[in-house]
């Protein structure tokens, strides 16, 4: 989120700047080539309004000197802090993997076995052993910072917050309050018992598969009502939950371990990261020096739940120590003979009914052939039907299916029959009956209320995924980049709120940052999935904020010079697509910064909702529609503001609006009110295809599908 874009450019005629990497409460990160040394890095850049602020660039100053004098293996290197023209950033190795936290994401709960626990443990054990040795505490200690290359390699990252141990001062403000130890959320003097504590929490998450407090728990009202309040108040007086209970498997040595560590008074803790180690080895009965050096890969690590099971925590037997261990042998469960007698019994009657309609068909062909004609019924394949016309039933419940199914096997029509005068017809695209994959987000009008909705794009399944009776309207479902977590604005209790959802578990919450506002609109996800970005109103004055996915909390805001709405970020590149008003005129722009307007995409009409293609080549819009066709049209254009074309061509007086992106990036999601709506925002699902405009519609929901952009998974 700099003041410009910077994709493209060569800062002091030595490091080019290729990809968006993501955004923190304090800089933006992206990858680098460094020309001289002929490798990436990762720049970090303090956001251009923090620049002149004396308390932020001390901050940043410190992390650099904090950085600069550490070198461990299991620390990613820092190669210095730089300033070009109006930019302030540091330059790091740059690490080409995941983060910790997405692996255990991917993994949806499921523990890591206790042996892949103690290999991430040792190589954080010796860093931040190393790291407290200089007198430097990280202070922010959580599986964010745990970075994992494409070797298997494990490096601990961000000290943006470190402190010198001599220091004192208040730490309140700053750490992630999930992860945060007692004394650091009371703004006390921190220590390596305080790293101590949150490694901790970490080793909990990954051995039981959850952390020990929750926010979605139940608190005491003193607790307070934001999600971080419930977390800082839990760390400072409820008692660590036993992780045995959550996970039987584990050894209770190690379960004494981790509750040593977890200990409220700092003083009852591990003194060091040394005792802690001597603890938590002799509690699995292993050797620092039997550990390997490094974990499985990154493209191993996303384990399927069912696959991992209850053994996940295990400790394997004979493990040769210079690898880490093979998946278990899934042995194979014979059939009973009582199944394999009935499956037997069904193979049998499909046969026979197989052969007996193979002589049916010949027997008909052979009557046909010598001159009989029997009156058998005439049944047509799949129709796609039109219904822009045929009005819901006043006497159907909303979001029930209409008397006109589409994309269904249908009896053709008689002879005799004409087609409806009065059907609109497409002005050039055909349509098409094409396959699509993957799931679609929905804001569906159902039993007199908006609600959440999950669509498969081929077979136009749809299953529920919210529910709030008291809401008075859903708006703008975004998936995460993972596909793992959804989030939305609802209005309910006289105001807006961002909601987050983790899909697999249905667990929703609101984030913080969103009460902060009088208003709020247009989420979005940034690129590495834990921030998301939103607008907000308040002070009489339009915000583009960042929230923190994980705490919910405030990390960033921006004070927009003129109106600026429904933000979208190109994960491949970090730009950023929105909308804005000028002269009273909507306008798409592309840029590089919510501050500034770099490319306005310049279409003589209004344009709306920005959707950027899952491989960042494509911006897709709504705007009004050429001469003879919809009221509103979907059009794409390059990333660089060619190719400027409109995609869907509807029936005039018609409207197709909200677009979004499949994951190939072959055809574009919308809504349109030509097949039939429950009122002036409502309309169907519907698909294009980039290249040919052939179209098909998806759902048939009575016209109950609301045209606040729905979102195709990634």
């Amino acid at each position: 989120m700099t003041t410009r874009l910077l994709i493209g450019e060569t800062l002091l005629n030595q490091f080019r700047v290729e990809n968006f990497i993501g955004a923190g409460g304090m800089a933006t990160i992206y990858r680098v080539w460094d020309l001289q040394r002929g490798v990436p890095l990762a720049m970090k850049v303090l956001h251009p309004d923090l620049g002149e602020d004396p308390a932020f660039m001390a901050r940043f100053q410190r992390e650099a000197r904090a950085l600069q004098s550490l070198s461990h293996p299991h620390i990613v290197p820092f190669y210095g802090l730089y300033r070009a023209q109006d930019l302030t950033f540091l330059l790091e190795q740059f690490v080409d993997g995941p983060s910790l936290d997405e692996i255990l994401r991917r993994r949806g709960g499921v523990p890591l076995p206790v042996w892949e626990v103690m290999v991430y443990f040792k190589a954080l054990y010796t860093s931040l052993g190393y790291a407290h040795a200089q007198g430097i505490i990280h202070c922010d200690v959580k599986p964010g910072n745990v970075l994992i290359d494409q070797g298997g390699h494990v490096f601990l990252t961000d000290f943006g917050i470190a402190r010198y141990a001599e220091q004192t001062g208040s730490t309140s403000a700053i750490g992630t309050p999930i992860y945060m130890a007692p004394e650091q959320i009371r703004g006390e003097r921190v220590s390596a018992e305080t790293d101590i504590y949150s490694l901790g929490v970490m080793l909990f998450e990954m051995l039981t598969g959850q952390r020990p407090f929750r926010s979605e728990d139940e608190y005491p009202e003193e607790a307070g009502a934001s999600q971080a309040e419930r977390l800082r108040y839990a760390h400072l007086y409820l008692s660590v939950p036993n992780p045995r209970d959550i996970n039987p498997d584990l050894p209770p040595e190690l379960a004494d371990v981790l509750l040593q560590a977890l200990d409220k008074d700092p003083r009852r803790r591990y003194p060091n990261m040394q005792a802690m180690a001597e603890a938590l080895f002799g509690a699995v009965a292993t050797r620092y020096e039997s550990l390997p050096g490094r974990v499985r890969p990154p493209e191993e690590q996303a384990v399927n739940a069912v696959a991992a099971g209850p053994q996940a925590a295990v400790w394997p037997e004979n493990w040769d120590s210079s690898t880490p261990p093979p998946p278990p042998i899934r042995r194979r469960r014979m059939p009973s003979p009582r199944l394999m007698i009935a499956l037997a019994s069904v193979a049998l009657v499909i046969l026979c009914l197989l052969i007996g309609t193979r002589l049916a068909n010949a027997l008909a062909t052979t009557l046909r052939e010598g001159g009989f004609q029997p009156q058998l019924p005439s049944v047509s394949g799949v129709v796609l039907t039109p219904s822009a016309t045929l009005a819901p039933s006043d006497t159907a419940a909303p979001g029930q299916p209409s008397s006109t199914p589409e994309a269904t096997a249908t009896q053709a029509p008689a002879p005799t029959q004409t087609p409806n005068p009065t059907e609109p017809q497409a002005t050039s695209a055909p349509e098409g009956d094409f396959a699509l994959s993957g799931q679609i987000a929905i804001i569906q009008r159902d039993g007199g209320r908006d609600r959440l909705f999950r669509i498969d794009a081929n077979s136009s399944e749809r299953v529920p995924m919210f529910e709030l009776p008291e809401a008075e309207g859903s708006w703008a479902p975004q998936w995460s980049p993972d596909g793992s977590r959804l989030v939305w604005t609802s209005q309910y209790e006289d105001r807006q709120h961002v909601l987050l959802m983790e899909v697999e578990s249905q667990e929703v919450r609101e984030l913080p940052a969103g009460e902060i506002f009088e208003r709020v609109n247009s989420p979005s996800w940034l690129a590495n999935g834990e921030q998301v970005s939103f607008w907000g109103f308040n002070q009489n004055a339009n915000w583009m904020a960042v929230a923190d996915a994980a705490s919910g909390e405030l990390v960033d805001q921006f004070r927009l010079p003129v109106y600026r709405n429904l933000f979208v970020w190109d994960w491949s590149s970090g730009r950023l697509a929105f909308v804005q008003n000028t002269n009273q005129r909507y306008q798409v722009v592309i840029s590089g910064s919510p501050m500034t307007a770099d490319l306005p995409i310049q279409i003589d009409r209004e344009a709306y909702a920005p959707a950027w293609s899952s491989d960042g080549q494509w911006l897709a819009f709504q705007a009004a529609g050429e001469e003879g066709s919809g009221i509103n049209e979907i059009w794409v254009v390059r990333a660089d503001g060619s190719e400027l074309r409109q995609v869907t061509f509807s029936p005039a007086g018609t409207w197709s609006r909200a677009p979004t992106w499949s994951a190939d990036s072959r055809y574009i999601g919308y809504v349109s009110d030509r097949a039939g709506s429950l009122g002036a925002d409502y309309g169907e699902l519907f698909a294009v295809e980039l290249e040919s405009s052939r179209f098909r519609q998806i759902t048939n929901t009575g016209g109950a599908v609301y045209d606040w952009r729905p979102a195709w998974r990634p």
